[in-house]
């Protein structure tokens, strides 16, 4: 009787361990649980030269994912800073938001708000409407990777500074760009 107690109480034991364990252990999500939906929030400032920032208004924030091989690459002209904003039906937008990217530009503080489909790695295109750089100073891999994206041009980004980075988003997630501080 006693062996069968024991018994008893050692396997109301293990289940109740493998119970609570089961309930504590944190649940992480797993590649193949489908899409997740991901906000890519964040600010583009210029770099002022006493080493204090100041938000960069209008400048452009894109999110391409970085597998995509798009049969059509997105035209600039539009989509640039010094462009008016694009009307919702603009073909280059149509473009990025058919590939599963997304494209918006700063508000007055400088913030930026972009939302994905999925968890995945993305290539981020941030132009700003006040540094300045020179088209010709990009380097060659750098622009090789944005002509799979963009139709290149000699002047595509007519003197404006940009950050070409690739991005792994896989949760809501904040991303901070600073430019040096110079005029276009």
């Amino acid at each position: 009787m006693q062996g069968a107690l024991l018994g008893l109480v050692a396997m109301t034991s293990l289940l109740i361990g493998i119970l609570v364990g089961r309930g504590l252990s944190g649940r992480t999500p797993s590649e193949d649980e489908g899409p997740q939906a991901c906000l890519v929030t964040g600010e583009v400032a210029l770099l002022a030269t006493n080493d204090e920032t100041r938000p960069d208004v209008g400048a452009v924030v894109i999110l391409v994912p970085r597998d995509m091989r798009p049969e059509q690459q997105a035209k600039m002209v539009g989509l640039r800073p010094q462009d008016p904003p694009p009307a919702s039906d603009h073909a280059g937008l149509q473009i990025l938001y058919g590939l599963g990217g997304d494209y918006t530009r700063t508000d007055a503080t400088g913030r930026f708000q972009l939302r994905v489909p999925d968890r995945g790695h993305y290539f981020l295109l941030a132009i700003s409407a006040h540094a300045g750089q020179d088209d010709r100073e990009q380097p060659k891999a750098t622009l090789a990777q944005i002509g799979r994206f963009f139709e290149l041009t000699p002047k595509m980004f007519e003197g404006h500074a940009i950050r070409w980075q690739e991005e792994h988003v896989r949760r809501d997630r904040q991303l901070n760009i600073v430019f040096p501080r110079n005029r276009p």
